[in-house]
């Protein structure tokens, strides 16, 4: 059962290129943005970063993601496809599992 609806927003750069300064990242947000009771009601979940790597003298994507919530954490996946759906899987695990 889905839950949540994850937010990914671009930063640095809205395509698969970096920005001028080499600069690339796709971050998971949930909640909306704003504050209640004086607390932010937005929390990142992720930032997925773009890694360039040689393989045998080609040029290569890897994407690295830092998990932020609900726990902390480093995985490294051949798309960003793989590397979203293993942030929606975990945070999903952790909302049908921990919140009950």
């Amino acid at each position: 059962m889905k839950v949540r609806e994850i937010i990914w927003s671009d930063r640095y750069s809205s395509t698969m290129e970096d920005d001028k300064f080499g600069r690339w990242a796709r971050i998971a947000h949930i909640g909306e943005p704003g504050f209640k009771d004086g607390m932010p009601t937005i929390f990142e979940l992720a930032w997925i970063k773009k890694l360039d790597v040689v393989v045998h003298s080609q040029d290569i994507h890897k994407f690295e993601v830092v998990f932020m919530f609900p726990a902390k954490g480093r995985a490294v996946c051949d798309t960003l496809d793989e590397a979203k759906n293993i942030v929606e899987e975990k945070f999903q695990f952790f909302i049908s599992n921990c919140l009950q």
